[in-house]
């Protein structure tokens, strides 16, 4: 589920999302406004990147166009905080979903505060799990990960867990039990792209939490998965191979969105260099995100970081966008 604008960035996207399996159903269409873009110029020398953002007035998805999803298809949203007063309205409905059902039907709810605005502050208290952000934990004035969890852990609803991912320091989390947890990072030894690095920890934290392994498990691998996607540009995330990451998917667009894999489709990419598990999640649960930064939950198997049009500079393989035909990465995305 995601806004969209019909024209060329917004049938790329579709085309690219059908492609790979993943299921467009809950596309938000918007009559106002334009698929949004960015020309993101990646550093050779140290992966760090530049983006450009040519934003647009594209309205977010909506409290009612979250009425459209049947909740019990779904084990997880994911929201990124963005139009956070609609989002509360969303999160309120699974809300009273999960209490008329049982332990069992229940779903899941994260939230990420990644940007600095007060208006996104509210989204704290809600959520199962709750991200926030390096430079949000600044602005409240933690200066660290651990410092952050255990300054903000007030400030989330009683039984959640707080987590916060700081760079090259690792992440810290607090849980229900009031036990701090850390990971060290996982640098590589060569950075390419770091692009996504913080979406991929995010995503491989939950997709850890959703099958049962502790706090501390999930830390370590979403820290893991984030260091193993750094040394890679985003085409060669098809290869991507660790454990248990099979199933990881984080392709972006803009808004609130949920997806689901179709069963069968793997999309056009190459074979991984070792076996891996390629069952899919049980179709009658989904693992699902909503807001701009996860935008198919975990769809694929073995496919970590797929960007719907990212291209590259520096030698890589180029797949400029049909919306702008850059020949820097052009990339629709909030």
């Amino acid at each position: 589920m995601g806004s969209l604008a019909p024209g060329h960035a917004a049938d790329f996207i579709l085309a690219d999302f059908q492609r790979r399996g993943v299921d467009t159903a809950h596309v938000a269409w918007q009559s106002q406004g334009d698929t949004p873009c960015a020309c993101c110029v990646v550093n050779s020398t140290n992966g760090s990147r530049t983006v450009t953002l040519y934003d647009t007035n594209l309205p977010d998805v909506t409290a009612q166009d979250f009425e459209q999803v049947d909740l019990t298809q779904y084990k997880w949203i994911h929201w990124e905080g963005r139009n956070a007063a609609e989002q509360v309205k969303m999160i309120q409905r699974v809300e009273e979903h999960n209490r008329a059902c049982t332990a069992h039907q229940r779903v899941s709810m994260s939230v990420e505060v990644e940007k600095p605005r007060e208006e996104l502050y509210q989204l704290l208290g809600y959520g199962d799990v709750v991200f926030v952000s390096k430079d949000v934990a600044k602005v409240f004035g933690f200066r660290s990960a651990a410092e952050a969890v255990k300054g903000l852990q007030p400030r989330v609803r009683p039984g959640a867990t707080v987590i916060c991912a700081w760079a090259e320091d690792g992440a810290d989390a607090l849980g229900p039990d009031g036990e701090l947890v850390h990971s060290a990072a996982f640098p590589p030894e060569t950075i390419v792209d770091t692009l996504g690095a913080g979406d991929t920890f995010n995503a491989a934290v939950i997709l850890a939490l959703s099958r049962g392994q502790t706090l501390q498990e999930a830390l370590t691998f979403g820290c893991q998965v984030a260091g193993r996607k750094s040394p890679l540009p985003w085409e060669e995330m098809a290869r991507f191979d660790l454990p248990g990451a099979d199933g990881l998917c984080i392709p972006r667009t803009r808004g609130c969105t949920i997806g689901r894999v179709l069963p069968g489709h793997y999309g056009a990419l190459p074979a991984p260099p070792r076996p891996v598990n390629k069952q899919l999640a049980p179709a009658a649960t989904p693992l699902s995100t909503t807001g701009e930064g996860l935008a198919g939950g975990f769809l694929e198997p073995w496919h970590p970081l797929s960007p719907p049009n990212i291209t590259k500079l520096g030698g890589s393989p180029q797949r400029p966008c049909p919306a702008h035909g850059w020949a820097a990465s052009c990339c629709a995305s909030g």
